[in-house]
């Protein structure tokens, strides 16, 4: 019976972890290597470094029934995200979802 529960929790542990949103406001965001974007994130705990490999790979939203904004108008916007661990330690957390508040 114990080497079946091991072995039932085994796929929940191989899925990639998402942590909870973080709210903040986009600064620095770099648009120039699409569909890459790079950006930082002014949040409570400070600023974070985040990256998006694919911006058409990942949920953008809006919480009001408002268009998504351009990559460039990005700057200043108030947003909340969900980070990822990056596939390469050495790159900033990718995002996986982006909704602008």
């Amino acid at each position: 019976a114990k080497g079946a529960a091991l072995g039932g929790a085994a796929p929940t542990a191989a899925r990639p972890q998402t942590v909870a949103g973080v709210d903040g406001v986009l600064t620095d965001v770099d648009c120039s290597k699409s569909p890459s974007i790079v950006f930082d994130l002014i949040a409570n705990s400070g600023e974070v470094e985040y990256h998006i490999a694919d911006v058409a790979k990942i949920l953008l939203a809006n919480s009001t029934n408002s268009p998504v904004p351009t990559c460039q108008q990005w700057n200043g916007r108030r947003v909340r995200v969900w980070p990822t661990p990056p596939s390469d330690p050495k790159l900033p957390a990718e995002i996986a979802k982006l909704i602008f508040q």
